[in-house]
């Protein structure tokens, strides 16, 4: 089958692999073993499911007539283990999913199914025309990433066209190209990378300024000589839902100058803090994963998920930094003075140790004022601060008042400060310059980024740059 007509079948849920043989086992010489003969499909959710005509069974072990395999997930030597021959003699495979069996069901030949996360097929193959490594994926969600190159569309009714569906970034050793097809998008890597930490990269930087979470129901891979193909599991309930993004895709700073340039060097930018900074690219990444998942629930849910995203960046990326700043040599000198000072003291033990304790404690910031000072420096605005101290009191100690318009427009306003807040403490973070942007109730625009450094990506976060004042 080829990769474009594996493509259709898996995007229309049409996929059928047929599995000639078939084996489940674990790693544990005491742990079960089945084999016989399947099929894989997709079911309307998405999800790969395999139904299993299982013709010899060993180490079924039953207990209240019915078991669930692994026993302990915890426990890598009962990993379950699947492993497929199709009619082409392709081997499949797959790990970590899981298997109930009930009474009726332990003595051959019986029926199963299970649910699996992916299949992958492995296989060596020599490219010389290619590069080192090579990554390609498609994902039903769209882009919002500027384009810059055409491609000639062919359609029976209209004949053939050409359209600004493609977009090329150089990064590096690698260029990377992103499709948009209209129901879905096909991104391709090329060049000198790692495989993994591209896609983690590409997933980011696509989801975060579109607003959506790419999963890839279908990737090809190229370490060296070694290829892997998979096709993976997707959630059709929730893959389609989307938030407020942070950048237009079309942005016109000047009658002579787009944005483009801003928005590509965001990835590179996420790519070096990726391998400099890992503890960086984590801590967006799963902060953007957790708003994402809040504002494709409720708006409760959105309002809670935004308010802990911004304080966990706070606490594991911007109060380091801004600690950093205000600590100096004279000023650790002077607590050090001030603590000696109040150990003459002849007052009450206790009273000594609390002020002793207090002067320690110059220098801490907690969130509320870690934000104070990003709003002095001119990176938000003491509206959205205030705005955040709102929202995140309100998820923490909710009261219970009837929805009324004006109580739902209030909350909104909050919720919309807090998403700026948000969009500008990740985009600081990544060095972006250009336009991004502002959401309000009653006037939403775009505007250039705060040309403020906490942080400075190309010299390891180490560096505060040039401030220049935000407008409240």
């Amino acid at each position: 089958m080829q990769l474009k007509e594996l493509s259709e079948k898996v995007r229309n849920g049409n996929l059928i692999i047929d599995f000639v043989s078939l084996e489940i086992s674990q790693r544990s010489s005491t742990g079960i073993n089945l084999t016989g003969h399947g099929v894989l499909r997709i079911d309307p959710d998405g999800a790969l499911t395999c139904d299993i005509v299982c013709t010899k069974a060993e180490g079924i072990t039953l207990e209240r007539f019915s078991a669930a395999y692994p026993l302990d997930h915890r426990d890598k030597q009962q990993v379950l283990m699947l492993r497929g021959v199709d009619l082409s003699g392709r081997e499949w495979r797959a790990e970590n999913f899981a298997l109930r069996l009930s009474m009726l069901r332990t003595a051959a030949p019986f029926k199963c199914s299970v649910l699996l996360s992916e299949v992958v097929h492995e296989a060596q193959q020599q490219i010389p025309s290619q590069l080192e490594n090579y990554l390609w994926f498609q994902f039903s969600e769209t882009s919002n990433i500027p384009k810059n190159k055409t491609n000639s569309i062919d359609d029976s009714l209209v004949g053939q066209s050409r359209s600004w569906n493609q977009t090329d970034i150089t990064v590096g050793e690698s260029t990377i190209s992103i499709i948009d097809n209209g129901d879905h998008t096909t991104a391709y890597v090329n060049g000198k990378f790692d495989v993994e930490e591209m896609y983690s990269a590409l997933k980011f930087y696509i989801g975060f300024t579109s607003g959506s979470m790419p999963n890839a129901f279908l990737m090809t891979c190229r370490n060296s000589s070694n290829v892997r193909h998979h096709i993976r599991s997707i959630n059709k309930r929730i893959n389609l839902s989307t938030m407020p993004y942070p950048i237009e895709e079309h942005l016109a700073l000047s009658a002579e100058e787009w944005n483009h340039k801003y928005h590509y060097e965001l990835l590179r930018n996420i790519i070096h803090v990726q391998n400099k900074n890992p503890l960086f690219y984590e801590s967006t990444v799963s902060q953007w994963k957790r708003t994402w998942q809040g504002f494709t629930a409720q708006q409760s849910l959105a309002a809670l998920a935004l308010t802990v995203s911004i304080e966990g960046l706070l606490i594991d990326l911007f109060i380091p930094q801004l600690k950093k700043d205000i600590e100096s040599a004279d000023f650790e000198k002077t607590k050090r003075e001030i603590i000696e000072k109040l150990t003459t003291l002849k007052i009450d033990e206790k009273h000594v140790e609390t002020l002793v304790d207090g002067v320690n404690r110059w220098g801490n910031i907690h969130a509320s004022a870690a934000l104070k000072i990003l709003a002095d420096k001119g990176l938000i605005t003491k509206q959205e601060v205030q705005a955040w101290k709102d929202l995140r009191n309100g998820s923490t100690h909710p009261k219970f008042s009837d929805a009324t318009p004006e109580r739902e427009s209030k909350e909104l306003k909050r919720l919309t400060h807090c998403l700026n807040l948000y969009y500008k403490l990740n985009l600081n973070i990544y060095a972006y310059k250009g336009g991004h942007v502002i959401y309000d109730r009653d006037n939403t625009m775009s505007v250039i980024f705060p040309s403020i450094r906490i942080f400075d990506p190309l010299d390891d976060h180490s560096a505060s740059l040039s401030v220049s004042p935000a407008q409240d």
